[in-house]
């Protein structure tokens, strides 16, 4: 019997226009009535991922910036945090500028980028949280600790980073596709597979009575945690092939579809 069900949002629980679709909703519901927990864990911060849980009538704990931070519904209490080194947040930003690379930094809820260009613009449609454009980054970071940096650039020049940074701090940093063209970074001691035991052992719940459902590759971790881990249809190849289950894509309300696949 599964009692509680994790879900990614972008992607997963919203497609690209951040709407929960009525359909989506009423499977949720169904679900609470069941009395199974709805877990939003997301790339997001916190406070755009509240958003959609207050939609859902959700007071559970809210996993932001792919595990690297869990706070409470009421965006107060923050139960756990974990930021990038700062030496290595350094060298990640001298890169991106280097390479003409636009970043998001996180800095807990807080955003800063170095100015508005077309690819902020394109993030500013994944998030409801302010973006502080506050000029280069690698001068004005050291007063701040970086939960997590966001990569915005064609695929192909994100991959020849990608394969840069994983031979320098492979054993320091997570590095994953969240979209074809979003590259995450966040510290390896976190994960949302990481964070979502901690919250599993927290009420009690065992990993075989968990779903968990995402699309990218920092979604992996939790499908793979989850007694049921469903990709969407929607997903990214290397996704599906961890997964138990291939639900529909977001746009077909692949969610809602699972949930009612597996539980009724």
């Amino acid at each position: 019997m599964y009692k509680m069900i994790a879900l990614d949002v972008d992607g997963t629980l919203i497609g690209s226009d951040g709407v929960i679709s009525q359909e989506t909703k009423a499977s949720i519901n169904a679900a609470i009535k069941k009395d199974i927990k709805i877990i939003l864990i997301s790339g997001r911060e916190a406070y755009s991922i509240n958003i959609f849980a207050k939609e859902l009538n959700l007071n559970q704990l809210i996993v932001s910036l792919n595990g690297a931070m869990v706070i409470d519904s009421q965006l107060e209490k923050i139960f756990f945090r974990k930021d990038i080194e700062p030496e290595i947040t350094e060298n990640i930003i001298k890169i991106c500028e280097e390479k003409n690379i636009s970043m998001v930094l996180f800095s807990g809820n807080e955003l800063f980028a170095n100015h508005e260009d077309e690819d902020i613009k394109l993030f500013r449609k994944y998030s409801h949280a302010p973006v502080n454009n506050v000029g280069k980054l690698s001068d004005f970071y050291k007063n701040h600790l970086v939960s997590k940096v966001l990569m915005i650039a064609d695929n192909k020049k994100l991959l020849e980073v990608k394969g840069a940074l994983e031979k320098s701090y492979s054993q320091e940093i997570n590095i994953e596709f969240s979209k074809p063209f979003f590259l995450e970074i966040y510290n390896k001691n976190t994960s949302k597979g990481i964070m979502l035991k901690k919250i599993a052992d927290y009420y009690g719940i065992e990993s075989k009575e968990i779903i968990a459902i995402g699309d990218g590759e920092n979604d992996i971790s939790m499908i793979e945690y989850a007694g049921m881990g469903v990709a969407m249809g929607n997903a990214l190849e290397n996704v599906k092939e961890k997964a138990d289950f291939i639900t529909l894509p977001q746009s077909e309300n692949g969610v809602g579809y699972a949930i009612e696949k597996i539980l009724f």
